[in-house]
C-alpha cells in the first residue's frame, strides 16, 4: 500500500506481447481477486524501492523486473495469474496520482498498461480506491471521478457481480469520516451508481474495505459508523495487528487463525454480506513500517498461503447467506496481494520464491499447473572469461544451457580473465558487460571477449 496515503497508526497497509503457452487445466474452485499494488512504474531511485534492491530483500524482486513500467511486463505477469486460477486484479487507484510520487509517475501505471493490451489472459480486472489520507477524492470532484470510473467499467473485461462492476473502498471508516457520514456517503454512491448507468450499465456493486486494529472492533461500535451506508458487501485488505501486537518474527498461522475468527463473526453478522481476504503475508522490514507501534513479521510459506486460500474457498461454501455470487456461481475470495513486496504479501514469481506460490494456489483452486520453460544457451566467443546468471545461479564459462520459466527476466553479467577484456552482447547494445534479458522463446546469448593491447 502507498505508505504515503495509509498511516497504519488507523490501519497496518498500507517484453513482447506475445501469448505465454496456455498451461493451465481445470476449473477454478472460485474466483479469486487479487489486490495488485499498482507504484512499480517509477525510476528505481522512487522511495518504493527502498530498502528492496541491493538489501538482504533484493530476492523479492519479480521474475519480470522490479518495474511495471511497460504493457510487456504485465502481459507476463497476468499470464502467471490465469494459470494459477486468478481471476481478476484489483488495482489500487489513487486519485491525483501524477503529484503524489518523486522521481516520475509510479502510481495507476499498470492500470493503464492493462487497458493498453489486447490481449488479458482471461484476467479481469477492477478498480480500488486507496482513499488513504492524502489521497482523498473531495466531494466537489466525486462527479467526474465517477464518470472517469463509469467509462471503465463499461469495458468488457471489467469485474462484475451479478452483472454490476465492482468497486472495492480502502478503508470505508475513513471514508465515512473524510466526506461527512451517511448523507453524503450515500449521496456519492448514488451519483456513481447513475454514471454507470449512463454508461449502459446496471449500477455499481460497492465493497467496503473494513480497516481495523483488531477484529472485535467491529463489534464494539465498528459497523455502526458504516450503519445506513449503501454498501454492497464488506471485505478486508490486510489486517497484520489482529493476531497481537509484540516485536519480532511471527508464525503464519497467528495469521490465519486471528482472521479466520474474524470470519465467523461477519458469518452472524447480518449488517453486509462479507468476501473473506486472505493476507499472503506481512514483512515489511524494507519499508521499516511499524504497525500498532511495533516492528515485526511473520514467517510464512507458500503452503501456508495456499491452504489459507484453500480455507476461504471453504468458509465461503458453509456461509451462503454471505455469499455475494448467484446461487450456484464460483465464490468470491480476495487475497492480498499480487505484489507487495515492500510489506512481504507479494505472490507474484519471484527470484526467491519462483513459482512456489503459483503452485500452491493453483494446488488450492483445484487447478493444474506446470510453467512453460524456455532454452536459454550462453556461449563465450571466444572462451576467455566467464558469464554469471543470476538468479539461476548459474556460472558459463564456456557454453552452457539452462532451463528458464517463461517470463523470466535474466541477468547476465560478464567478466573476462586476464589479457581480455569484455567486447560486448549479441542481446544487448553497448559494451557495458551486463545484460538483462527475457525469457520468452528458446534464446540464444552471446558475450565476446578480445585482447588486450600491450600497453592497455
Amino acid at each position: 500500500m502507498y505508505r504515503l496515503l495509509c498511516p497504519v497508526a488507523l490501519l497496518a497497509c498500507c517484453a513482447s506481447i506475445a501469448a505465454a503457452p496456455t498451461r493451465a487445466a481445470g476449473t477454478p474452485s472460485a474466483r479469486l481477486g487479487v489486490y495488485y499494488f499498482d507504484g512499480w512504474a517509477g525510476p528505481l531511485t522512487t522511495f518504493f524501492f527502498s530498502g528492496l534492491i541491493d538489501s538482504p530483500y533484493s530476492g523479492r524482486r519479480p521474475l519480470s523486473g522490479w518495474r511495471d513500467d511497460t504493457p510487456e511486463s504485465l502481459d507476463r505477469q497476468l499470464g502467471w495469474a490465469h494459470d494459477a486460477g486468478i481471476g481478476f486484479f484489483s488495482f489500487l487507484w489513487y486519485y491525483d496520482a501524477e503529484s503524489r510520487t518523486d522521481g516520475g509517475q509510479s502510481l495507476n501505471h499498470a492500470l493503464a498498461n492493462y487497458r493498453a493490451l489486447p490481449n488479458h489472459h482471461g484476467v479481469d480486472y477492477a478498480l480500488y480506491y486507496a482513499n488513504g489520507p492524502g489521497g482523498e477524492i473531495p466531494a466537489s470532484a466525486w462527479p467526474a471521478v465517477s464518470e472517469e470510473w463509469a467509462a471503465k467499467m463499461a469495458d468488457p473485461d471489467y469485474e462484475r457481480i451479478d452483472g454490476k462492476p465492482v468497486l472495492f473502498i480502502h478503508n470505508s471508516f475513513y471514508l465515512s469520516q473524510q466526506l461527512g457520514g451517511e448523507p453524503v456517503v450515500n449521496r456519492v454512491f448514488a451519483g456513481l451508481r447513475a454514471a454507470a448507468r449512463r454508461h449502459g450499465l446496471p449500477g455499481v456493486y460497492i465493497i467496503g474495505g473494513i480497516a481495523m486494529q483488531q477484529g472485535e472492533d467491529w463489534t464494539l461500535g465498528g459497523k455502526g459508523v458504516l450503519s445506513g451506508q449503501t454498501y454492497d458487501a464488506m471485505t478486508q485488505y490486510n489486517y497484520p495487528t489482529f493476531a497481537g501486537v509484540q516485536p519480532g518474527e511471527r508464525t503464519y498461522s497467528d495469521v490465519v487463525r486471528s482472521a479466520e475468527d474474524f470470519w465467523d463473526v461477519m458469518a452472524h453478522d447480518d449488517s453486509y454480506r462479507f468476501i473473506p481476504a486472505v493476507m499472503a503475508g506481512w514483512d515489511p522490514r524494507p519499508w521499516n513500517v511499524m504497525a500498532g507501534g511495533q516492528l515485526f513479521w511473520f514467517k510464512r510459506s507458500a503452503a501456508e498461503v495456499g491452504a489459507f486460500v484453500r480455507d476461504a474457498v471453504d468458509w465461503t461454501s458453509r456461509h451462503p447467506a454471505m455469499a455475494v455470487e448467484p446461487r450456484g456461481a464460483p465464490p468470491l475470495v480476495m487475497l492480498e496481494s499480487w505484489n507487495e513486496l515492500g510489506e512481504g504479501a507479494q505472490i507474484v514469481p519471484t527470484d526467491e520464491a519462483r513459482f512456489t506460490f503459483m503452485q500452491a494456489i493453483a494446488h488450492a483452486l483445484g487447478v493444474e499447473w506446470t510453467p512453460a520453460m524456455w532454452q536459454l544457451n550462453v556461449k563465450l566467443a571466444p572462451a576467455r572469461g566467464a558469464i554469471t546468471i543470476r538468479a539461476a545461479r548459474r556460472v558459463c564459462r564456456t557454453t552452457c544451457t539452462v532451463a528458464i520459466a517463461d517470463g523470466t527476466m535474466l541477468t547476465l553479467v560478464a567478466a573476462a580473465v586476464k589479457g581480455y577484456h569484455f567486447s560486448k552482447w549479441s542481446a544487448c547494445s553497448g559494451s557495458v558487460p551486463r545484460c538483462d534479458v527475457t525469457v520468452q522463446d528458446d534464446t540464444a546469448v552471446s558475450a565476446f571477449f578480445v585482447r588486450r593491447r600491450r600497453g592497455h
